[in-house]
């Protein structure tokens, strides 16, 4: 049976969304915890523009990255129509997965803002529409309907009702997620340990199907990379453990299992 007790890990939300046009104009901001609220929109931009035109003329490249406090800024301009995009997340966040959410947003909000008219744009955007949209993709609210994902989602159910797991996740190693019923920060947690990994060593792409054990306190993260034919390229199968219930060896048995039911899927 799997504990009562939900386990819990270091803050790694998504705080807020900011997107400003040439000169550092807001046209679009949207909080999603309350970490920014009571900051004001003009200083805030104002101080997004020092930066952006710092890192142009010093450092002579575009700022992708940065880390302030416990904060983290992710920038992403598109020269198309001369906006930049800044996502504020907690500095715990996984750099991947909040890179490829930010292509997401980007998406949803062009879905509704035409690119053509962005340089019309003189006042702060109001879509409850649009709102609602990026909301959903900066909370991790994703739609699993393809064929086979709603298999794997079918899998990952069963063992969950079983109690073999706490929640499972399919994710491509540039931190897209194909498929998760896992908390978020979960899922950010198991992107930063491959990053980590990544960095130190190449010696995981010399191991075939490498795997990743990742523990603290009750939480137990057991992943394994497979090679996918439908998304021609690695992907990592994420599995939760409640560690007070599971060992290590049945947690990494369940792994082996879990991959073997997925594997035709993928």
């Amino acid at each position: 049976m799997r504990s009562s007790r939900e386990p819990r890990v270091n803050d790694m939300r998504i705080h807020a969304l900011y997107v400003l046009k040439k000169g550092g104009i807001p046209v679009y901001n949207q909080h999603f915890t309350q970490e920014l609220e009571k900051t004001d929109t003009t200083l805030v931009s104002s101080f997004f523009t020092a930066i952006l035109d710092f890192s142009r003329l010093v450092i002579e490249e575009e700022l992708n990255v940065l880390e302030i406090g416990n904060l983290r800024f992710f920038f992403k301009q598109d020269n198309e129509c001369g906006l930049t995009f800044i996502l504020i997340t907690s500095n715990m966040a996984s750099i991947l997965l909040v890179k490829e959410r930010l292509k997401l947003l980007l998406k949803a909000f062009f879905s509704f803002i035409d690119k053509n008219q962005c340089s019309n744009v003189e006042f702060i955007i109001e879509n409850p529409e649009l709102d609602k949209k990026v909301a959903s993709v900066a909370s991790f609210s994703d739609d699993y309907t393809e064929i086979e994902i709603s298999a794997l989602r079918d899998i990952m159910e069963k063992e969950r009702d079983e109690g073999e797991i706490v929640a499972g996740a399919l994710l491509s190693m540039q931190g897209e997620i194909l498929f998760s019923n896992m908390p978020n920060e979960f899922l950010h947690q198991t992107l930063r340990e491959v990053e980590i990994r990544a960095q130190a060593t190449s010696q995981a792409r010399k191991v075939r199907n490498p795997k990743l054990i990742y523990q603290a306190g009750t939480v137990m993260i057991v992943s394994q990379v497979v090679y996918s034919n439908r998304y021609k390229g690695p992907v990592i199968i994420n599995l939760l453990f409640d560690a007070n219930i599971t060992s290590i060896g049945m947690a990494d048995f369940e792994l082996e299992n879990v991959v073997k039911k997925a594997m035709p899927f993928l």
